[in-house]
């Protein structure tokens, strides 16, 4: 198995690299993106998947439509019941943190992205200050 492999946020060499592959071989191959299970792993495969609002204006020379995302997600804690363990899987989150979910989850919903949502809005609900809330 052949891979090519991004690095963080994606810059528009990568975007553009993994565009061209995917329309030379989508008839061969399925793109995949495997990140973090966190907004900012979220937010990484959307900007594959559907770009950024900084470079909107070339999303057809960027955009992956049919990448899909794998890996753990956070509604996996439960299944593997790691989210109950001695474990904590718990981070501080900050206002910029909590300003890019907000972000996200817009995002998100305009795209119909509703799984996406719900991973992100449990990931917070989880590690949130008892006074933040997802109310738009």
């Amino acid at each position: 198995m052949n891979s090519c492999q991004g690095k963080g946020v994606p810059d528009i060499s990568t975007r553009q690299l993994v565009h061209l592959m995917s329309e030379k071989f989508a008839q061969d191959l399925r793109f995949f993106c495997l990140t973090d299970a966190n907004p900012y792993g979220i937010q990484i495969m959307s900007i594959y998947k559907y770009g950024s609002k900084e470079l909107n204006y070339d999303k057809l020379n960027l955009n992956v439509p049919a990448l899909e995302w794998i890996g753990l997600k956070i509604t996996d804690l439960d299944h593997f019941h790691l989210a109950s363990s001695s474990h904590s899987f718990k981070m501080k989150l900050n206002k910029n943190d909590e300003q890019t979910a907000r972000c996200l989850i817009k995002k998100l919903n305009a795209l119909f992205e509703f799984e996406l949502v719900g991973q992100v809005t449990i990931y917070f609900s989880r590690n949130k200050n008892p006074d933040f809330s997802f109310n738009f």
